[in-house]
């Protein structure tokens, strides 16, 4: 099961609404959160949310190794948190 399944309702990560491939591209459309972009996160000045940044990739890149449900699966995913 992907990891963004498993995502509490307070995490501070945005909802996916759909995610759709067009032309061999992978796209989603997600909450819009306000907030300090990761461009702007220097990793000296704030180690610790890097590091917790760092983690959640591993995590996610282990968890992606099952395959998404796309929006043509029985399974709804209107609702579906993202990771």
């Amino acid at each position: 099961m992907p990891i963004f399944i498993h995502v509490g309702p307070k995490s501070n990560v945005p909802e996916v609404y759909r995610y759709f491939t067009r032309s061999n591209i992978g796209y989603l459309v997600m909450e819009f959160i306000d907030g300090i972009s990761f461009e702007n996160i220097m990793p000296q000045e704030n180690p610790e949310v890097i590091q917790n940044l760092a983690e959640a990739i591993i995590r996610f890149r282990y968890e992606s190794s099952t395959r998404l449900p796309r929006a043509s699966d029985s399974r709804d995913t209107s609702r579906v948190p993202v990771f």
